[in-house]
């Protein structure tokens, strides 16, 4: 059979969006939110030779769902 697309087939993660990911997480875990309502994402990558660092603060509006209808 024939297959389309390119690459090894491995989904290599962004790191920043992983990292971004990971800091609305848990700005929603320690703040009691169900989200947060108007992300904005402030992020600084420090680029070391053999590694990246990356640091990511997210800020915005805590939001709570009170009923689905």
């Amino acid at each position: 059979g024939a297959s389309g697309g390119g690459g090894l087939g491995l989904a290599l993660p962004d790191p920043v969006s992983t990292t971004k990911a990971a800091a609305a997480y848990k700005a929603v875990k320690s703040s009691g939110a169900d989200l947060i309502v108007a992300p904005r994402y402030e992020v600084s990558i420090k680029d070391y030779f053999i590694f990246k660092k990356l640091d990511v603060k997210v800020t915005g509006s805590k939001g709570n769902i009170n009923s689905i209808r």
